[in-house]
């Protein structure tokens, strides 16, 4: 083990009850790290390379989002001259690469950009669109978000570029959240309109390959990560009284409640050594509480009780 051993969630918190004074942070093995930004402030992502530990999301700015983000508390501005949002970081090769979205005047812009602001590729300009997740393989971006189909969303990815887009539904509506390449493998997990209810699913490489899990109710998928043949799903659906934090294993059959007590999300997984490691928050009386799981609910640990606070992500260092 080095120091930069342990278990990463990114975040955001605030005292009080109101999103909008959030303050951006990360926690490492549960102590906690502001980050600078004006309030509300969000980090979205987190991404540990070597001894660098790097976290993208948005701030306050001249009455908007900044599109930003830290490396090792140190922040870089990828675009503050318009609202933009940064969702998603991968290191690779020395080279910071974030994705995310940013608004140029007529619509929302999905793109990523690498390293900082003076390198932005644009990859669906016509419409409104979003970049939620970035991935690099072989040297090779991938991102996964989504566009505006008229009177519905339409899920895809992109490889490098607009040139090279996926989609993964047609017909009904569906967005992309995370994105994960293993073994030449494109899976993306997010949701799509089942008819009754918009359904957690995850996708591998196109729209002819989806695995749905969850159709009782409204239910959706945040987060993936590929071990081996495994495939892990970070989501939620609707339960009888509340909104159930939950991961699946491979399929529906494969799923794993992590908290139903009250309204619950788990928004990211990691795993690694066996581990599975599912970063989120859930309701306690008017306080919310953030937390990460370790191999279940009885695993949980808990990272702050606030008024208003989220974990957005997680990764673990081994």
């Amino acid at each position: 083990m080095t120091d930069m051993a342990g278990v990463y969630v990114a975040g955001c918190h605030d005292p009080g009850s109101k999103a909008f004074l959030t303050t951006a942070c990360y926690w490492k093995n549960g102590v906690k790290n502001d980050l600078s930004g004006a309030p509300p402030a969000v980090a979205l992502s987190v991404f540990v390379y070597g001894s660098d530990v790097y976290t993208a999301g948005y701030y306050y700015a001249s009455d908007q989002y900044a599109a930003c983000y830290w490396k090792n508390g140190e922040m870089v501005t990828l675009y503050d001259a318009e609202w933009a949002e940064a969702h998603s970081i991968f290191v690779s090769g020395g080279n910071v690469y974030v994705a995310g979205n940013y608004f140029n005047g007529e619509v929302t812009v999905a793109c990523y950009w690498v390293n900082d602001a003076e390198t932005r590729i644009e990859l669906h300009d016509t419409v409104y669109s979003f970049a939620r997740s970035v991935f690099v393989s072989d040297g090779d971006v991938y991102v996964a978000g989504y566009y505006s189909g008229g009177s519905y969303n339409i899920a895809c990815y992109w490889k490098n570029d607009k040139e090279t887009r996926t989609d993964l539904s047609e017909g009904s509506g569906s967005t992309a959240n995370s994105l994960f390449v293993s073994g030449g493998n494109v899976y993306v997990a997010g949701q799509y309109d089942n008819g009754p209810e918009f359904e957690a699913c995850y996708w591998k490489n196109d729209m002819e390959t989806v695995t749905p899990l969850y159709d009782s109710a409204y239910s959706e998928a945040y987060d993936l990560y590929v071990s081996g043949e495994d495939v892990y799903v970070a989501g939620m659906y609707v339960g009888a009284e509340s909104n159930v934090a939950c991961f699946w294993k491979n399929d529906a059959a494969g799923r794993t409640d992590l908290y139903d007590a009250d309204d619950a999300y788990a928004k990211a997984i990691y795993v690694s050594g066996g581990d599975v490691y599912a970063a989120g928050y859930y309701q306690k009386d008017t306080n919310m509480v953030t937390c990460y799981w370790k191999n279940g609910a009885a695993g949980r640990i808990d990272l702050l009780e606030a008024g208003f606070v989220e974990a957005k992500a997680v990764c673990y260092v081994p």
